[in-house]
């Protein structure tokens, strides 16, 4: 299979507003066939979401709101988080192209920059007979938004380097760049090179770092995850293992 293969964003929806992106994907390809690769894009949304419903805070036509469309029905049941990485890998993949040495992912699948978070990604499954039949992929980068009310660690391009003008297109044409040559990857059976990369990218590997799980703060050091995606953590007690939404990690 070609890594040249250019699946995503060969078919765009542009609304100028809607309550999500993932929400309006999905009802689009519920009701009628939809090309794999679909990219549906927002310049604003009024219930945009993130992991586990918190709100995903962006003004109007500020950062890039999209959800992509995938049929990764190559992949296993047992791989589904091998789409998530691939994914991640994507989007830090982005943020180095203008920020060399600076993006990190935390885990699972945050977007950090300057130990701030500057992207997000929800990554919704449809699973028919142990294999994946469609993904709705949604990515909110922030790009130019320089304030964010309802968040202490969220930042933007603009933030970071306010003497470069950021723009929009350019930015989406990047990611989406990216985003082909990761599922490409992806497709032609990188798991395990890919699974590397995500592991080195983790943000504070090997540092020590506070973390809560059931409303108790410890010491530990992320030191990569398992084969299903769950984070691996060395403690005082030895290596423990957490699935996503077990355990948060202090900036």
């Amino acid at each position: 299979m070609s890594i040249n293969t250019h699946i995503i964003g060969q078919k765009y929806i542009y609304i100028d507003k809607v309550q999500s992106t993932n929400i309006e994907l999905a009802m689009l390809s519920n009701h009628s066939e939809r090309p794999e690769g679909l990219v549906l894009r927002a310049g604003f949304q009024t219930g945009g979401k993130g992991q586990f419903e918190n709100l995903w805070e962006s003004n109007n036509n500020e950062n890039l709101l999209l959800s992509i469309l995938l049929k990764p029905d190559f992949l296993e049941i047992d791989q589904v988080f091998s789409l998530n990485i691939a994914i991640s890998l994507a989007v830090k993949d982005t943020i180095l192209f203008f920020f060399p040495n600076q993006a990190y992912i935390k885990w699972s699948n945050d977007i950090i920059l300057n130990d701030k978070k500057v992207s997000g990604i929800l990554i919704e499954n449809n699973i028919l007979e142990k294999k994946i039949s469609k993904s709705i992929i949604g990515i909110g980068l922030n790009v130019l938004q320089q304030e964010f009310k309802n968040s202490s660690q969220a930042t933007s391009l603009a933030i970071q380097d306010n003497l470069y003008t950021f723009d929009l297109e350019l930015v989406y044409d990047k990611l989406i760049s990216c985003l082909n040559f990761r599922y490409n990857e992806l497709r032609s059976g990188w798991l395990v090179k890919q699974k590397n990369e995500y592991i080195q990218s983790l943000y504070k590997r090997n540092l020590d770092s506070i973390f809560i799980s059931d409303q108790n703060e410890f010491h530990g050091k992320i030191i990569g995850i398992d084969s299903s995606g769950r984070l691996l953590i060395e403690t005082e007690h030895g290596r423990q293992t957490y699935q996503n939404g077990q355990i948060k990690m202090r900036y």
